[in-house]
């Protein structure tokens, strides 16, 4: 019940860290309606044509007469009013110019247009529309390649209803008709995220079937037993269904301990997937040998879960610990992964260490006649149930002539990844979560290029201060005009100057169209005229462009509200003791340190009137996820090492009294954790959401390898003459087990490079690749150390086999 409740979270923002700079953020996303409530649509006449052409009005016009028509978009438009009508656009002005002069845009000669243009865009009105064309504007020459048409959306809607609207809206857009050459591409943030939770509900599906499926065949071939792959195949899914289970108990809808499943969570079905599968094949894989050496099924069974069942529970409890760790990093959706993952593992060794195996028993308990046969035609003695054991043996003889080579040549190989992972970089960025080719790409990459970044974007100054004091209001209005001082490669322009907007300055604005509306009647969304409103405006103190002493701020934040519902509002607390100014910003992520410098002559404006003062903007928090990305990475992974090494030196202290097999049981993951950090150097990978959890997989992974490997040794040990007939026994046994584990696991997560999201590409290819290095250090590395320390505990202490080794 619960796991078919599963929700996404796609807004980069939820990885933001818990700092000062991630709450004000928060705040002015939770505490004022700032985003969504804006569609812009991004008209481009491709390389060499001109948006500022009849066919280029036409489909200015089309676009302005679809949204105000649309029975879906029309309800959700902001209403019209004095700050203006709720679709504008580059073409505005010549469209009235026109219009004025009777004229169809399509029966005026070029050369009649282009001057006219001109004329337009010398105006005050038609300078501020030009911010709205593309870069390679030429107003002189009346020419542009593209231009944009902002329709705005009603700011007291929701946010499902302003995202809604925003899809209807590309939707609508995407069945007209348009003049050749004239490509039409609508955005925001709703589209945005809406792409976004799309592409990864489609993700999802198809690389956990193509995972399953991919897994299905391996265990044909490893098993050759119909029953057995669809036992594994079922606890797989059991277990991906748990989690998801547990997930939605945990998320905001119910406990509310973490948060909902963010881009990041898609790889869990599939880790579980690779990591589940590794409990049922070193299970089976005993299960089937002690049958080949001719136990009965009760017999066989007991001994499966006896011999590999404390391995299982060693390598959960450790697995558990390398993602559980996660829960110290600063950022949330990486907690929250750590959390369903380590409760994932959990599922999986209850489903494949119990019920599977209990299932198998029954079954094999019906028919026990047929069991031994069966067993014996798919490997006998010596080779097991698994094909790869004897080509694991194989290996059993660089432990044998030349353990210490080995131990050198790995110990060079690590110095060398070693210093290829101090060099790891870490990126992070909402454009990865972008499948490349996707509509949002694609509009995405048409904005960087025409109009010079992400159309979207913007910085918020947070004002805390009571803004019913006129002091604190013309304040803010100075600020706004500084703030149309800055660069404007680093804030974009619009109709009226920079795209700043405040409580105040909305206030401000009414006025100034009121007054340049005259003094004779205007229809406003009110029901009054020009001369109520300028009359009500100097009435309640907005006097020769400034608010008095005594104005009543809250009566002109009321007679806005009347005018254009929703703008206050979005810019104003509801007890008017904090206040935003929003600006639409082009600085992106490279020059986000260079706008906040440039706004700080505006700020100190707002220093001696205000309580704080605070900038923010999603590519500040996403600069703060990069530094507590890197800042926790040696963190996790020393947590999760020394936890792991605690763990295993008590416990074969004190079970086996040999506290030093938990170091050597730890060397795969040491040994995975450095070669794949200095292989992502090599490969120019860098940390990212997902790849910055590979250490913590990589010990996960690693340690249970290491735990089967001295586990089946400290056996092999007990029965055999010398330590190299013992090696050779956990080699071929449970390295076979360990490389059809290896297998299934890696194809399970390999299949993530088809992902069209790059970070996870960059996971499931690094993580195969972890899986590899594990593997190679639990067969090669560690079976070498425990040669070495085998030897020497032999030399001291003669040990004679508790039972002789068979023939």
């Amino acid at each position: 019940m619960f796991a078919t409740q599963q929700q996404a979270q796609v807004d980069i923002t939820a990885f933001a860290p818990e700092t000062d700079l991630a709450a004000a953020f928060a705040r002015v996303q939770d505490d004022f309606a700032t985003t969504g409530a804006t569609v812009q649509v991004i008209i481009d006449a491709d390389d060499g044509g001109d948006v500022l052409s009849p066919d280029g009005l036409q489909v200015a016009q089309q676009i302005t007469d679809a949204a105000t028509a649309s029975p879906t978009v029309a309800p959700l438009l902001a209403e019209p009013g004095g700050l203006g009508p709720p679709v504008i656009s580059f073409a505005s002005g010549l469209l009235g110019a026109l219009e004025q002069q009777g004229l169809d845009p399509s029966s005026v000669p070029p050369n009649e247009l282009d001057s006219l243009s001109t004329q337009v865009f010398a105006s005050p009105d038609g300078a501020q529309l030009a911010g709205l064309l593309s870069r390679d504007r030429d107003l002189e020459a009346g020419s542009a390649r593209a231009g944009i048409v902002l329709i705005q959306l009603d700011a007291t809607s929701s946010e499902s209803a302003q995202r809604a609207a925003g899809v209807a809206l590309r939707d609508l857009l995407e069945d007209l008709t348009f003049p050749d050459g004239m490509e039409v591409l609508a955005f925001s943030q709703g589209i945005l995220f809406a792409e976004l939770e799309s592409g990864l509900q489609d993700q999802l599906p198809f690389l956990l079937g193509l995972s399953l499926l991919l897994i299905v065949l391996i265990l044909g071939l490893i098993y050759r037993s119909v029953s057995d792959v669809v036992l594994g195949l079922a606890g797989l899914v059991l277990t991906v269904v748990w989690m998801y289970g547990f997930g939605v108990l945990l998320g905001p809808d119910y406990l509310g301990i973490t948060g909902a499943f963010s881009q990041i969570s898609i790889v869990i079905p599939v880790l579980l997937v690779g990591l589940g599968v590794d409990y049922a094949i070193h299970l089976t894989s005993r299960y089937r040998e002690e049958l080949a050496e001719g136990a009965g099924v009760d017999e066989a069974a007991r001994m499966a879960v006896v011999s590999v069942g404390g391995a299982l529970v060693l390598a959960t409890a450790t697995t558990i610990i390398g993602f559980v760790t996660n829960w110290f990093t600063p950022l949330p959706p990486i907690r929250d992964f750590g959390l369903f993952t380590a409760f994932g593992v959990l599922s999986a060794f209850v489903v494949m260490a119990t019920l599977v195996p209990a299932t198998r028993h029954l079954l094999d308990r019906r028919r026990t006649s047929t069991v031994n046969s069966s067993v014996a035609a798919r490997g006998g003695r010596g080779q097991g149930p698994l094909a790869l054991s004897r080509g694991m043996a194989r290996l059993a003889v660089l432990t044998e002539r030349a353990p210490g080579v080995t131990l050198c040549v790995a110990a060079l190989v690590t110095a060398v990844a070693a210093v290829g992972a101090s060099q790891l970089s870490t990126s992070f960025s909402q454009d990865d979560f972008i499948p490349e080719g996707s509509y949002a790409d694609v509009v995405l990459a048409r904005a960087e290029m025409l109009f010079g970044g992400d159309l979207t974007e913007q910085t918020h100054v947070l004002v805390e201060g009571d803004f019913t004091d006129p002091e604190v209001a013309n304040a803010v209005l100075a600020a706004e005009l500084a703030i149309d001082e800055v660069d404007p490669t680093l804030i974009r322009r619009g109709l009226e100057g920079a795209q700043v907007s405040s409580a105040p300055g909305v206030v401000a604005r009414l006025a100034g169209r009121a007054a340049a509306a005259g003094a004779g009647p205007s229809s406003t969304t009110d029901g009054g005229d020009t001369a109520a409103l300028q009359a009500a405006l100097r009435g309640n103190g907005w006097v020769d462009g400034a608010f008095a002493a005594d104005a009543d701020m809250l009566a002109l934040y009321r007679l806005v509200e009347e005018t254009a519902p929703g703008e206050i509002e979005r810019l104003l607390a509801d007890d008017a003791q904090a206040g935003l100014l929003t600006l639409s910003s082009t600085a992106g992520e490279d020059d986000v340190d260079e706008l906040v410098e440039a706004l700080q002559p505006a700020l100190e404006l707002l220093g001696p009137t205000t309580e704080d003062v605070v900038v923010v903007s999603e590519q500040m928090v996403i600069a703060e996820v990069i530094n507590a990305m890197t800042a926790s990475q040696v963190r996790s992974i020393l947590i999760t090492l020394v936890a792991a090494l605690v763990l295993l030196t008590g416990y074969y202290g004190m079970v086996n009294r040999r506290p030093l097999l938990g170091p050597i049981t730890m060397v795969p993951s040491v040994l995975s954790v450095s070669w794949v950090l200095g292989s992502m150097y090599l490969l120019g990978l860098s940390f990212n959401v997902l790849t910055s959890t590979v250490a913590a997989l990589a010990i996960g992974i690693g340690v249970p390898y290491g735990i089967h490997i001295t586990h089946r040794f400290t056996e092999d040990r007990e029965l055999a003459t010398s330590t190299e007939e013992a090696m050779r026994s956990t080699v071929m046994h449970t390295g076979g087990a360990l490389a059809a584990s290896a297998a299934t696991t890696a194809v399970g997560f390999g299949v993530l490079v088809f992902s069209e999201l790059i970070p996870i590409q960059q996971f499931g290819g690094v993580t195969a690749l972890t899986i590899v290095f594990a593997l190679a250090g639990s067969v090669l590395v560690q079976p070498s150390l425990l040669a070495v320390w085998d030897r020497r505990q032999r030399r001291k202490s003669p040990h004679r086999p508790l039972v002789e080794a068979s023939p």
